[in-house]
């Protein structure tokens, strides 16, 4: 296959993670993927996908039993994250910081699969949308909870600079992403 944009140079950043909106300002990313809507006059940001994270923990865990997990659940219990810096964790972000709860702990563990084997080891709750763990073979004895009565909910938003978007190859891209999630 032909690459459509032979000038264009496609590199995955996944340190932008961390810092998504000032990489795009700072003219070092051109799109970015980010699960809250950009507040800054110059970026435009997309609604493209919604979804809902929810706590995974051991069948056996003491929250196992429970409807949906609550803040304060997190005050006794090892929270393991993908990351850090927490301000990038919705979890912690959009859940724990708005209601003043820290968790007894927390671990940075990079790996989906890793994470999910501590889960199933049964030490502390990990939390992820379903989508993100679609590919993946899930034990029985991992319990999916939502966060709160109504669950955490995010929309996930398309962000580029609102001066770019006549550039061709970044409209062919975001009519191609919306596309691809309007399936």
């Amino acid at each position: 296959m032909k690459w459509q944009f032979p000038n264009i140079e496609v590199e995955l950043l996944l340190e932008a993670t961390h810092s998504p909106i000032e990489l795009l300002l700072d003219n070092k990313l051109d799109i970015a993927l980010t699960s809250s809507k950009p507040n800054h006059k110059h970026l435009i940001g997309i609604p493209i996908f919604n979804d809902q994270i929810y706590a995974l923990v051991h069948k056996d865990h003491e929250l196992a039993k429970e409807t949906f997990i609550t803040p304060e659940d997190f005050k006794e219990n090892h929270l393991i994250i993908h990351s850090y810096p927490l301000k990038s964790v919705s979890v912690y972000n959009k859940f724990l910081k708005p209601n003043h709860i820290d968790p007894a702990q927390i671990s940075a563990i990079p790996l989906t699969e890793v994470a999910l084997e501590m889960i199933e080891a049964n030490i502390g709750i990990t939390c992820f949308p379903k989508w993100a763990l679609e590919k993946l073979n899930i034990s029985q004895d991992i319990t999916f909870l939502p966060l709160g009565k109504s669950g955490l909910k995010r929309t996930h938003y398309l962000v580029t600079r609102a001066e770019d978007q006549t550039k061709k190859y970044i409209a062919d891209f975001t009519h191609q992403f919306i596309a691809k999630f309007q399936k």
